[in-house]
């Protein structure tokens, strides 16, 4: 629990996994809280490509990257610093969008939805047994 929420989820990480879990459950009802320690937006590294496989999960979530103007990518290139390159086709293609930009939108669309956003750094889980957990965090050790 942090500071009493009792029959809360609690998602700790805020990343796309975190982020798309939270909206998901916030949308069907649950009280969600998700634990992040950085703050958004940032920057961080990342490929910064998405199949499109994952365009209709997406868009039932409410969070269609359409409107963020991602770059259409079908084919993949792959050089060697000899100079080397071999290519493909990607059969499913997918996006391009910066995680700066995505992780922002997203973070929109889970506090549009009701999720609690606490930025701190999660130091400790305890199970207690009963299907209940003690998440304490760097801001409130007790």
């Amino acid at each position: 629990m942090y500071m009493g929420l009792e029959h809360h989820i609690i998602i700790i990480g805020g990343g796309l996994a975190g982020l798309t879990s939270a909206i998901h459950l916030a949308r069907a009802g649950l009280p969600v809280s998700l634990v992040e320690k950085n703050t958004y937006p940032r920057h961080k590294v990342c490929g910064e490509y998405i199949s499109n496989e994952v365009l209709p999960y997406l868009q039932w979530l409410g969070a269609d990257p359409a409107v963020l103007a991602p770059a259409d990518i079908s084919r993949l290139l792959l050089s060697a610093a000899n100079g080397k390159t071999i290519s493909a086709t990607l059969p499913l293609g997918g996006f391009g969008v910066s995680r700066y930009t995505l992780d922002h939108f997203l973070l929109n669309k889970a506090l549009a939805a009701g999720v609690r956003l606490i930025t701190d750094t999660v130091t400790d889980v305890e199970y207690h047994g009963d299907n209940s957990y003690i998440v304490r965090v760097k801001t409130h050790p007790r």
